[in-house]
C-alpha cells in the first residue's frame, strides 16, 4: 500500500465518527479503491508520483467526502447541532438585551459564556477537527449549553409580560433539543466496541447524561447567584465549579472501570452521583 494513499484514506476516515474499528474498515476500503486506481494509472504509463496525485484527485476532496460519509452515517445530526447553536446564540442576545432594557441589569459573563458555547457548537457542526474525541467534546458542550440555557431561563424572570414567557419557552425548547442530542450521542451514534459491555455502557451513559445535566445546572445556578447577589470581591464563585468537577471526575472514573470490566464498581459510582445530587437538591429546597 502506498503511504500517501493510505494517509489520504486515513484523513477521510478520521473525519467520520464511530468506533476505531469502524473507521479502520472504512479506511481499508477507501485505500483499496485508491490502490486499484493507482495500479491502472501506472499501466497507462504514468509515473508513480503522477499516479498517486491523479488517484487522489479523482477520488475527490478529502474533507468533502468525509463530511458526506458523516452525514450518511448520522443523518440530521449536523442540522440539529446547527439549530441548537443558532438558537442558543439568538436566545442569549435576546435574553441579555431584554433584561438590560427592562431590569437595567447586564449579565455580561453569562452572555459571553452563552456565545462561546454556541459558537463552539457551530464550529463543530460546520467543520469538526479530525483529531477530536467527538463523543466527549460534544456531550460536554451539550451539557454545558443546557446549564447555560437553564440560567438564561432564570434570567427571563426579570422580563415582564409575555416577552419573558416567550423567552422562557424558547429556552425550554432549546434544552429539549440539547438533551435529545446528548442522549442520541451517548446511546445511538457512538456504540461501544465492547459488545459484552454494550448494555452497561448505554445504561451508565444514560445515567451520566442525566446527572451531568443536573450537576452543570447546579454549578451554573451557584454562579448565577454569585453574580446576582455578590459584590464580586470574594472567591465564593469557585464553589460553583465543585458539582461540575465532581461529575466530570466520576464520569471519567466510570469509563476507566468499564474498560477494566469492573461493572459493579462503575454502577456504584453512578449511585454515588445520584446520592450527592439528591442531597444537594434536598439541601437547597430545605434552605429555600
Amino acid at each position: 500500500m502506498r503511504p500517501a494513499l493510505l494517509r489520504f484514506a486515513r484523513e477521510i476516515s478520521r473525519r467520520t465518527d464511530g468506533t476505531r474499528m469502524e473507521r479502520q474498515d472504512l479506511e481499508e476500503e477507501m485505500a483499496g479503491h485508491l490502490e486499484a486506481t493507482f495500479s491502472r494509472l501506472i499501466e497507462e504509463g504514468h509515473t508513480e508520483q503522477e499516479a498517486e496525485e491523479l488517484a487522489m484527485s479523482r477520488f475527490g476532496d478529502g474533507k468533502r467526502i468525509g463530511r458526506q460519509i458523516q452525514q450518511a452515517l448520522y443523518p440530521y445530526r449536523r442540522e440539529m447541532i446547527l439549530g441548537l447553536s443558532a438558537g442558543s446564540l439568538l436566545f442569549g442576545f435576546a435574553v441579555f438585551f431584554s433584561v438590560l432594557l427592562t431590569a437595567w441589569s447586564a449579565y455580561i459573563p453569562w452572555l459571553i459564556l452563552c456565545s462561546l458555547t454556541g459558537s463552539a457548537l457551530l464550529a463543530l457542526a460546520v467543520d469538526p477537527p479530525a483529531s477530536l474525541n467527538r463523543r466527549f467534546v460534544l456531550n460536554g458542550l451539550f451539557l454545558l449549553q443546557t446549564g447555560v440555557l437553564l440560567s438564561g431561563i432564570l434570567l427571563t424572570s426579570a422580563v415582564p409580560g409575555n416577552a419573558g414567557s416567550i423567552l422562557a419557552m424558547a429556552g425550554w425548547l432549546l434544552i429539549l433539543l440539547a438533551m435529545a442530542l446528548v442522549y442520541r450521542t451517548s446511546a445511538y451514534d457512538y456504540r461501544t466496541r465492547r459488545v459484552r459491555l454494550e448494555k452497561h455502557d448505554m445504561a451508565i451513559n444514560a445515567a451520566n447524561v442525566t446527572t451531568g445535566i443536573l450537576s452543570v445546572s447546579i454549578s451554573l445556578f451557584i454562579l448565577w447567584a454569585y453574580l446576582a447577589f455578590s459584590d464580586g470581591t470574594d472567591r465564593v464563585w469557585m464553589f460553583a465549579l465543585i458539582p461540575a468537577l465532581f461529575w466530570a471526575l466520576t464520569y471519567a472514573a466510570q469509563w476507566l472501570l468499564l474498560a477494566k470490566g469492573r461493572v459493579k464498581t462503575a454502577y456504584g459510582i453512578t449511585g454515588l452521583q445520584i446520592a450527592v445530587i439528591a442531597a444537594a437538591l434536598a439541601l437547597f429546597f430545605r434552605i429555600t
